[in-house]
């Protein structure tokens, strides 16, 4: 699997692991430090492991970091490491 699909999944998966209530909105910012480690091939099984790593709030909003680590079954290194940069908006 391209490394860009691979990224592609973390929004849907992360939003199953971590939720958050009062949320009007929220805008994607980017990511940071983004690592591609192993590619991942086709019919790959993946899971994410993720974690809310800092939050600042700005007038904007809350400007989350995430920790994102996408893991492949049978690997001995993650496929893919990256902080998930998201700005969420309470009304």
């Amino acid at each position: 699997m391209h490394g860009l699909l691979t990224l592609s999944l973390i929004p849907g998966l992360l939003y199953e692991l971590i939720k958050f209530e009062h949320v009007c909105r929220a805008l994607s910012y980017g990511y940071d430090r983004l690592r591609f480690l192993v590619p991942v091939p086709e019919g790959g099984r993946i899971r994410l492991r993720g974690r809310i790593c800092g939050a600042e709030r700005r007038e904007a909003g809350l400007f989350v970091t995430l920790e994102c680590v996408v893991e492949l079954e049978g690997a001995e290194k993650p496929a893919l490491v990256t902080n998930m940069l998201e700005l969420i908006f309470d009304e």
